[in-house]
């Protein structure tokens, strides 16, 4: 049919959104015509495969995804939180953990300001 690969070439050449390309295909056909068409979902599923053909496929899990980034790092940086030191250390076994002094400050100082101190 003439307007469904209109509407695959425009999927193609343009970045329009699917219902625009629906409604420019529709109303240039003739009214007899028009009951033989696919649906508007029909179309838009048309539109969507056709501008995800040239992707890659989606990967399954994680083990999958190749993307040669090294993710090991010697050390963590956490807040002096116990949960996520242990969290931490139960996850990433013999990496360094190293906590910020910054929000240990910022949480003493937020203690002191609680306890009526400052």
């Amino acid at each position: 049919c003439k307007v469904s690969s209109e509407i695959k070439h425009q999927a193609q050449e343009t970045r329009d959104k699917p219902s625009k390309i629906i409604q420019e295909n529709i109303i240039n056909t003739p009214e007899a015509i028009r009951s033989y068409l696919p649906s508007t979902n029909a179309c838009r599923r048309k539109i969507q495969r056709v501008r995800h053909a040239g992707l890659p496929p989606q990967p399954q899990n994680i083990a999958k995804f190749d993307n040669e980034i090294d993710l090991y790092s010697p050390r963590i940086i956490t807040d002096f939180e116990v949960a996520a030191i242990n969290a931490s250390r139960f996850m990433f076994p013999g990496v360094i953990n190293k906590a910020c002094f910054f929000h240990l400050g910022q949480n003493g100082w937020k203690k002191i300001q609680k306890c009526g101190l400052a």
